[in-house]
């Protein structure tokens, strides 16, 4: 009997099958079973055999009473007690029965039987009876041994069912919690096939439950890469390799439909016997807006950093320029002095020449720090980017980069109708020629370099930027079939004194800098893409213009500038002041000069002049600015020029309204200050 009913995990089968054994192979002409209700106040006839169609019928609408204690009847006392009973002769025990137990009793018409309780661990869960009505034999000793022998068998068998039943309704209970929680739930075998995938998952990821079922997470809501290009398999294949040194993960998976998410999953590794993986057991939860958040967090904190340590730089780098300028003025304009003194064919001009163009080429490098500092860059002018790169490609310092090169080879790609920008003109040059320069270091053994412009309508995001400006753009490529910027490399290229050239002879580590800092001062955007072993693209988009291009002021001799006219010069620094007298005593004019705006307005209450030419930082005292607005206090109008280490700053703009006539800035030509004095002086 014990293996027959140990299979069966249906209560009610069990019973009958119970019954069966018995009928079919035990010498009792009928057999029941009773069990207790949950809380165990009730017997209850749950199966028998050889019983009476009315007598079963009785049977199951008659519950005996466990809680009432004038209930004695056999089996509520076998139950109660858990002990058996064999009543040979029924009609011995009527009188101690209650009327109910006599009334079954009668209805049954047994004339011996057995109760036996069905005890699990010490637990009484029902009664198992037999009896005899026809037979005049009655049961016996044996025949109850035998019943006692059984019951253990049929307790084991119900508290197996029972618990049986309780999982199942545990597990509908789980499926149903699981199927309708608001997480991503999935079981995986070890090696990471999918088993089980609740509603919510199938509905995250857009599929229906047999498109899931059977197939493995990699490849499926695992991508083999992720967006950046980085492989994703490898860390899954550890994760199902030791699932429990990855109890919580986080990852980027795959919709059907190629949408990229993250997901944050909380994972229980399930062994079984032996200690094998057998599946695990994943929750997640979408995390892709609090991913994206961070992303942009860790953006703007770079944004941030970046921009505090280019204001650190620029700052430092402004304060040098301004000094570097105003040194440098003498390096350029004492040799055009000399030259001017010089016969033509004296063999100092060469010596000279040397010295005027090597302080030209560091004022060159001064105007790049004044770009990092932002200070250097007037974009005013309409600009065509083709005559910047044709003028670049036919300047000494091209030839000097082929000299460093000779394998370089150049394409021009130029769009004949390329829309004109408003720009700097030497900012745009500086641009080019450093992308130029990296281009050319950039193939060692040769290569090309093809320039390239284009009109281009914008109507979408570049890379790297969130917004871009909807419009027309003029566009300047640069790129190269060289050894191309490594990944690493490519996220601190435009970063300050950051360089792969050889420093002193190509390069300051600025270059790219510069060209960062002319892009933003433009309005424009870069782009950059990169593949080693393949070379390098720089795209440039400047805002294009419908200003006119107004022709450059022709230059002439130094002497054409010349005049008689009252000058006062006003510097802090004695050789910028010593510089400027000089050139304009040179060409014929009254020159006096003070070293602060104090003294200069002292000098102006008893003095008049005819020009004044007004440096715009003096310390400590007030600046150029200040002293002009000052002058027109006292005087009502004056004719000035102004004299900056910078460009067109804030200052210099208002002292522009108030009514100077120009700016120059330092360190300048002797043939640009004579100019501009002649120019301010002839102006009504």
């Amino acid at each position: 009997m014990g293996q027959a009913i140990s299979r069966t995990l249906d209560i009610e089968t069990l019973l009958d099958t119970i019954m069966s054994i018995l009928k079919s192979r035990l010498d009792f002409e009928r057999g029941t079973v009773f069990l207790a209700n949950e809380d165990k106040t009730r017997l209850i006839f749950k199966a028998g055999y050889g019983l009476a169609p009315d007598q079963e019928d009785y049977l199951r609408g008659v519950e005996l009473h466990l809680d009432n204690p004038a209930s004695r009847g056999p089996l509520v006392v076998s139950f109660k007690e858990k002990k058996p009973f064999l009543i040979d002769n029924a009609s011995t025990i009527t009188e101690e029965l209650s009327r109910r137990s006599q009334e079954l009793l009668h209805l049954s018409g047994s004339s011996s039987f057995i109760s036996v309780p069905i005890v699990f661990r010490d637990e009484p869960l029902g009664v198992l009876a037999v009896d005899r009505v026809q037979s005049t034999i009655s049961l016996k000793q044996n025949d109850l041994d035998l019943l006692m022998a059984i019951a253990p068998q049929i307790a084991i068998s119900i508290n197996n069912a029972r618990t049986f039943e309780q999982m199942q309704a545990s597990e509908e209970k789980y499926r149903d919690l699981v199927e309708s929680a608001n997480s991503i739930i999935i079981r995986i075998d070890a090696h990471g096939v999918i088993t089980f995938a609740n509603r919510f998952a199938r509905e995250f990821y857009g599929y229906l439950d047999h498109e899931m079922i059977g197939r493995n997470i990699m490849g499926l809501i695992v991508p083999e890469r992720d967006v950046q290009g980085r492989p994703l398999f490898p860390a899954t294949r550890e994760f199902l390799a030791r699932p429990e040194e990855h109890v919580t993960v986080e990852n980027e998976n795959i919709l059907k439909n190629g949408e990229r998410v993250w997901v944050s999953w909380s994972n229980k590794a399930i062994h079984g016997k032996g200690g094998a993986l057998t599946e695990i057991l994943c929750v997640g939860n979408d995390i892709t807006a609090r991913k994206q958040a961070e992303y942009e967090k860790r953006q703007l904190e770079a944004q941030l950093i970046r921009a505090q340590k280019m204001e650190a730089i620029g700052s430092l780098a402004g304060g040098v320029a301004h000094d570097l300028n105003n040194i440098l003025s003498g390096i350029t304009s004492y040799p055009e002095l000399l030259l001017l003194e010089l016969p033509d064919d004296s063999p100092m001009r060469k010596a000279v020449t040397t010295i005027k163009k090597t302080g030209e080429k560091a004022a060159a490098m001064v105007q790049d720090l004044l770009t990092l500092a932002r200070r250097g860059v007037s974009i005013s002018n309409a600009v065509d980017l083709n005559a910047i790169v044709r003028d670049y490609f036919e300047s000494p310092e091209f030839d000097r980069l082929r000299e460093y090169h000779p394998n370089m080879k150049v394409d021009l790609q130029l769009d004949d109708d390329l829309k004109y920008i408003l720009g700097s003109e030497v900012h745009l040059g500086k641009t080019v020629m450093n992308l130029v320069s990296n281009a050319a270091e950039a193939m060692p053994e040769g290569g090309t370099v093809i320039v390239r412009t284009e009109n281009m309508y914008l109507d979408k995001s570049l890379k790297g930027y969130d917004n871009v400006a909807r419009g027309e753009y003029a566009v300047l490529s640069v790129a190269d079939t060289g050894i191309g910027i490594s990944e690493e490399d490519l996220k601190m290229i435009f970063e300050p004194f950051f360089s792969k050239k050889v420093m002193g002879r190509s390069g300051t580590g600025l270059g790219m800098t510069v060209v960062w800092s002319t892009v933003k001062d433009h309005n424009a955007y870069i782009n950059v893409e990169s593949e080693e072993g393949r070379g390098t693209r720089f795209d440039l988009y400047f805002p294009v213009t419908r200003f006119l291009v107004r022709d450059k002021a022709p230059k002439g001799s130094i002497r054409d500038y010349a005049g008689s006219e009252r000058v006062l010069v006003v510097d802090d620094a004695e050789d910028q002041r010593e510089i400027t007298r000089s050139v304009l005593r040179k060409i014929g004019y009254h020159v006096e000069s003070t070293s602060s705006g104090e003294d200069a307005l002292e000098f102006l209450k008893d003095n008049e002049v005819d020009l004044v030419i007004l440096d715009m930082i003096m310390e400590p005292g007030i600046d150029g600015l200040e002293t002009y607005q000052k002058i027109l206090d006292m005087k009502g109008s004056q004719k000035a020029i102004i004299v900056s280490g910078f460009s067109e700053t804030d200052r210099v703009k208002r002292a522009l309204a108030l009514g100077v006539g120009s700016y120059i800035r330092k360190p300048y030509t002797l043939n640009d200050l004579a100019r501009a004095v002649r120019t301010e002086l002839d102006r009504h």
